[in-house]
């Protein structure tokens, strides 16, 4: 048998053998931002452009643009006081033509000429003043009124003063004389006040049914 070969030995005083560690590894890339698509505002449509009359169009009266203007609860008051005072009126020419009715009936009348008329006119409007100061001052209500649920109040909302009554039925008549100019006057109001009804501090409000 061949003899065995002893392993070689490091010489004595000889250092140990280095252990070299393996490199680190190399450090990871960082996370890549992605940042969203900025999103661009849609662009605003385009104002339309006012629409022209047609030609041979007529403009919309002044009164109308004004009543389009207030507010829904002053028109429709508006209107019912319309409706209101023309009840009042149908009852005043009932009464002022039974008194003349009744004349005739009684005296008989032969001529009726211009005077006859003024004096006609003059009972209407002192049977309308007559009417409108009993209703108001005894419960802030005509009949027209009654039937359109309106009452006519101070300017503070409570009831008026007799004083106050009288003033709106003179100034009634006084802008019913100057070609309806105080009744006119509401369709221009902001609160669709008339005439008669800013002179004599008083208004008319709407109550429920």
């Amino acid at each position: 048998m061949p003899p065995l070969r002893r392993a070689a030995q490091a010489p004595a005083g000889a250092p140990p053998p280095k252990i070299v560690a393996p490199p680190p590894p190399p450090p990871a890339p960082p996370p890549k931002i992605v940042t969203p698509p900025r999103m661009t505002p849609a662009p605003e449509p385009e104002a339309a452009a006012p629409a022209t009359a047609m030609p041979g169009a007529t403009a919309e009266p002044a009164i109308f643009r004004h009543l389009a203007d207030k507010p829904r609860e002053s028109r429709l008051i508006l209107l019912s006081r319309t409706l209101a005072g023309l009840v009042d009126l149908i009852i005043v020419i009932i009464c002022g033509s039974a008194f003349i009715f009744m004349v005739d009936v009684l005296e008989g009348i032969s001529v009726f000429d211009r005077v006859s008329v003024s004096h006609y006119v003059l009972l209407l409007l002192l049977t309308y003043f007559v009417y409108s100061m009993f209703f108001l001052s005894t419960g802030t209500q005509t009949i027209g009124m009654m039937l359109t649920y309106l009452h006519v109040t101070g300017a503070d909302t409570n009831r008026p003063k007799i004083i106050r009554i009288l003033l709106r039925c003179i100034f009634f008549l006084l802008g019913l004389a100057a070609l309806g100019i105080g009744l006119l006057w509401g369709c221009f109001d902001r609160q669709a006040r008339c005439l008669h009804d800013r002179l004599s501090s008083t208004r008319v409000e709407r109550i429920s049914p």
